[in-house]
C-alpha cells in the first residue's frame, strides 16, 4: 500500500486558503435558501471534524466536515470520474477508527470537494448515511478500491478510495426500507 505523506498545519492552510470561500459557498448553496449563515469553526472544534457550522433561519445549526482532494489526487480510478475518501484508520498504530465509522461524531454533512483541474462537482452527503454505508459495504469496498495511507504530524492513517457514483448508489438504497 502506498503511503502519502501530509502535514497537518499545510492541510489546514490548503483548506483555509481560497478554498474555505470556496467552501462556504457550496454549503450555502447545499443547503438553500433557508440559510442564513456558514462560519468557519476554531481550530479545536476543526480538530473534532467540525469544519464548518451553518445556520438555519429558525436557528438549527449544521455541522460541516469538509473533504477537500488536492489536484491529482480525485482521478485515480477510471474514466477520471471523483473518488470519495472513506477513511479506515485516523490512526494506525494504534489502532483508532477512522472518521467515516466513528459514531462519536457530531458532523451532519461531508462536503467533498476538489481542485477545479479535477473536477468542478462537489458532493454534500449525509454524513449518517454515508458511515451506515461504509459499514455496510467496508469490507468489500477494500478488497475492489484502492486503500491508501497517509502520514500525517507522527500518526498513519488509511483511506479506501471509492468511485462516487458507488458511494452515492450504495447512499441512494439505504434511504429506501420496504415494508414487510
Amino acid at each position: 500500500m502506498k503511503m502519502t505523506v501530509h502535514d497537518f498545519n499545510q492541510k489546514l492552510a490548503f483548506s483555509n486558503g481560497a478554498n474555505l470561500i470556496d467552501d462556504m459557498k457550496r454549503i450555502q448553496h447545499a443547503l438553500g435558501h433557508t440559510c442564513i449563515s456558514v462560519e468557519k469553526t476554531d481550530i479545536t472544534t476543526d480538530k473534532s471534524g467540525i469544519d464548518y457550522r451553518a445556520r438555519l433561519k429558525m436557528g438549527a445549526i449544521v455541522n460541516v466536515d469538509a473533504k477537500r482532494r488536492e489536484a491529482g489526487a480525485s482521478r485515480w480510478w477510471r474514466n477520471n470520474e471523483p473518488e470519495l475518501a472513506i477513511e479506515t484508520l485516523s490512526v494506525i498504530e494504534p489502532r483508532k477508527i477512522g472518521w467515516t465509522f466513528s459514531t462519536a461524531s457530531d458532523v451532519d454533512y461531508i462536503l467533498y470537494s476538489f481542485e477545479p483541474e479535477d473536477s468542478n462537482d462537489y458532493y454534500f452527503i449525509p454524513f449518517a448515511l454515508l458511515r451506515k454505508v461504509a459499514y455496510e459495504k467496508g469490507a468489500a469496498w477494500k478488497d475492489t478500491y484502492m486503500e491508501k495511507k497517509q502520514r500525517s504530524n507522527g500518526w498513519e492513517s488509511s483511506c479506501i478510495f471509492v468511485p462516487a457514483h458507488i458511494v452515492l448508489r450504495e447512499i441512494q438504497k439505504a434511504m429506501l426500507y420496504k415494508s414487510a
